[in-house]
């Protein structure tokens, strides 16, 4: 292929990653927002119409400590994507326990983007790649360093794949304290209220031991 002087006068376009993750620490947002490229990310405001991407700041993470795996679209929707960060020489104690919290993640938006901008690092146009919600990290420990992976389901896979579906019923392994499960089984079996019974006790205590597992 042969380049003309018209060519090689053309502008720049880089083409790269935005990721969003939606991580509380405790009851306090603490929201990661990459951008997989040489430089800084500002997105301008209402590039997108999302509040969690137009306006904000996305930092630059060196590509090669940070893996995305690859999006399969099949019937039903697309697959499970892991979000991996490796190179981590130490995590200090705040970060560890944030990391060991299910509440933090589990759940949670997580959206990928891709970018393409100018040299000048302004942001041209976007294109939301990946949807979804984060379930608990996993820490792998290697000999001189430690990484980090996090999986993202989609919407699709989240609501209805796989037992015990993730309804009301499965709400006590997110809050111990969360009795959702227990009513719902009581209003399904007339049974209102612990110590009311409308005509079927067993179904409904039955229901009660198996949501308690």
């Amino acid at each position: 292929m042969t380049l003309s002087n018209t060519d090689l006068t053309q502008p720049v376009v880089y083409a790269g990653m935005l990721a969003f993750l939606d991580i509380m620490d405790g009851v306090t947002p603490d929201p990661i927002r990459a951008a997989l490229a040489q430089f800084d990310i500002t997105v301008p405001n209402g590039l997108t119409g999302d509040a969690d991407i137009d306006g904000q700041t996305f930092q630059a993470v060196d590509p090669q400590f940070v893996n995305v795996g690859p999006v399969t679209q099949k019937e039903g929707g697309s697959d499970t994507v892991t979000l991996t960060v490796s190179g981590t020489i130490a995590l200090d104690s705040g970060l560890l326990n944030q990391l060991a919290s299910p509440a933090n993640f589990r759940g949670r938006i997580a959206k990928l983007l891709i970018f393409l901008s100018d040299g000048a690092g302004t942001v041209t146009a976007t294109r939301f790649h990946y949807v979804g919600y984060m379930q608990s990290p996993l820490i792998a420990f290697e000999p001189d360093s430690q990484v980090v992976a996090i999986s993202v389901e989609n919407y699709l896979s989240a609501y209805s794949g796989g037992a015990p579906a993730r309804t009301l019923l499965n709400q006590r392994a997110y809050d111990a304290d969360d009795a959702s499960a227990d009513a719902t089984a009581g209003a399904m079996n007339g049974t209102q209220a612990a110590g009311a019974d409308f005509g079927a006790p067993a179904r409904y205590y039955e229901m009660a031991a198996l949501n308690a597992v």
